[in-house]
């Protein structure tokens, strides 16, 4: 299929370097900490997951979504950080979030920017071609991407609180959620005033407003007890004794303001630690390279959905999961699905997912931030697309099936030469499958079709771009299109007769010939078999078969 030293086009991939190994390590941590702190202790041991450091290479101008980054704020010149032991959570399933100064950023320290539903992200998308640059006035949601296997961490304010004067809590919470979307300000403007859409760039100090009660996240100097010792206390308030909850509200105050992608304290005046953090970047694989949602880590969770949709779908690739996502027949629409419909296509082809790797492919394509997800995009994703060769002998193929090589055609008309031609595939005629099951096969690949349907180019293309990585020599894949769409001397195809038919004499010596589908796989010469089948479609007093062929 592929020329010698080119790489196949749907391999899995090759894991360089001791990757994987360092993604396991992680792992096991992460489950010797859920294990620790179930039982309301706190160990050192079970903490050093969370603490261990990560080097946030890549930053530039503007902030990114989906980027790594800390969240420091301007009043103590600490990051926000999380605390997943049970016995500091305010309130059940609810994790304690605080505000760490150390001299590196680590695992709970460590934040990314998501989309939220927002009206100005198609704007920020199709009008400014800033799609993954944050702006003032955009709603996102804020995650740690690595402190659990269950999912990612997003920080959450409750609705519930609503009514309630003065600290309202700033917790972290496993899923999105109407709760966890915050709104990023400029300091002193208006919650709603986007500024034109402006980009915010990393080192700007921003307030983040919680959307639904429109109050800013706020760090103080006052120290709570966490499972890492003493650390700054971080609630949703404006500092002082200011309560208002009118969009009008401004934040002004340090304790109201962060920078992102800022340093801490101890990180600008230590400067070893600058210095030996710069060796490790350059040397080592980034934290971006390492995290699940991003990189390597967001590859290896498509290579394996991939390569397990192949192996379900065997003989007709991806067209079974396509099938399974809606999108087979409908390409060139938009089919919107959400977290418990993918996860239930990708469960289809027996490939388990886990939360956390479901949170990553919806950070990679909910591109409007509202919980969707295009089926039609993470299809493309998956399978690629038809290599050029292959698109020209599909082409090729439905220019003869159309009159003067344009429109559409009968979806009738052509399953009619399909199953014309259908001997003359080279898995027929090697004998791999038979007539029927080939016709079965086509049939099926296309839900919803009937003899009124119409098929059109971009239909016919989507179809083999899905059966494609099935067939692995190229040269099999050309002739198995060219001998499917055969055009005979005479369109006696057209009428659609089936090709094989069985004479019955009955028990009183009269004689019915009835026809046999032709995706019907079943063996003529079983006279068991066959004479089951006619009995269940109402054939009565059955006393002889002829098979005619």
């Amino acid at each position: 299929m592929n020329a010698e030293g080119i790489p196949m086009r749907y391999s899995p991939g090759v894991l360089i370097g001791n990757w994987y190994e360092e993604m396991r390590v992680r792992e096991d941590k992460v489950t010797f900490y859920r294990s620790s702190y179930q039982t309301d202790k706190t160990h050192w041991g079970a903490t050093l997951n969370l603490s261990e450091e990560t080097y946030l290479d890549g930053l530039k101008d503007f902030v990114l979504l989906g980027q790594s980054l800390q969240l420091v704020n301007v009043a103590t010149e600490a990051a926000l950080a999380l605390d997943m032991a049970p016995k500091f959570s305010p309130k059940p399933n609810h994790y304690l979030v605080t505000a760490v100064d150390t001299p590196q950023p680590q695992v709970r320290s460590t934040w990314v920017l998501h989309r939220a539903k927002d009206e100005n992200n198609i704007a920020y998308t199709k009008q400014l071609k800033e799609e993954n640059v944050l702006h003032y006035g955009q709603h996102v949601r804020i995650a740690n991407e690595e402190a659990s296997l269950d999912g990612f961490c997003y920080l959450n304010s409750g609705v519930l609180d609503i009514g309630h004067p003065g600290k309202q809590p700033l917790t972290a919470v496993l899923g999105a959620n109407k709760d966890n979307v915050f709104v990023i300000v400029k300091p002193g403007e208006k919650r709603d005033d986007i500024r034109d859409g402006g980009p915010v760039r990393l080192g700007d100090a921003v307030a983040l407003f919680h959307a639904s009660t429109n109050r800013p996240i706020c760090c103080t100097k006052s120290l709570k007890n966490t499972s890492f010792g003493y650390e700054f206390e971080v609630s949703c308030a404006f500092s002082g004794n200011k309560h208002s909850r009118s969009l009008a509200a401004v934040a002004l105050h340090p304790e109201n303001l962060f920078i992102i992608g800022g340093s801490t304290h101890k990180a600008r005046t230590n400067i070893p630690a600058s210095v030996n953090t710069s060796l490790k970047s350059s040397s080592g694989l980034s934290n971006k390279m390492l995290s699940m949602s991003s990189g390597i880590g967001l590859e290896l969770i498509m290579a394996r959905i991939r390569e397990g949709s192949l192996r379900f779908g065997g003989r007709l690739g991806f067209r079974t999961l396509s099938k399974a996502l809606g999108t087979a027949c409908n390409e060139q629409r938009t089919t919107l699905l959400n977290r418990e419909q993918i996860h239930h296509s990708i469960r289809l082809m027996g490939v388990a997912i886990q939360p956390m790797e479901l949170d990553a492919i919806f950070k990679r394509f909910d591109r409007d931030g509202n919980g969707l997800i295009v089926a039609q995009q993470l299809l493309r994703e998956l399978r690629g697309e038809l290599p050029p060769h292959r698109l020209d002998a599909v082409i090729c193929a439905f220019q003869l099936l159309t009159i003067e090589g344009g429109g559409s055609v009968e979806y009738k008309d052509m399953l009619n030469l399909f199953k014309f031609n259908v001997s003359l595939q080279p898995d027929v005629e090697e004998g791999v499958i038979s007539c029927e099951e080939a016709i079965f096969d086509f049939i099926n690949c296309w839900p919803g079709k009937n003899d009124t349907s119409t098929v059109t180019l971009e239909d016919f293309v989507a179809y083999y771009t899905d059966v494609s990585p099935a067939i692995e020599n190229d040269e099999r894949f050309v002739t198995t299109v060219q001998r499917s769409w055969t055009i005979p001397e005479t369109d006696a195809y057209r009428s659609g007769r089936p090709r094989r038919h069985v004479t019955v004499i009955h028990t009183d010596d009269t004689a019915e010939t009835i026809e046999i589908p032709d995706s019907l796989v079943l063996n003529l010469h079983d006279f068991v078999a066959v004479r089951d089948v006619l009995l269940q479609h109402g054939v009565k007093d059955i006393k002889e078969i002829q098979t005619n062929m």
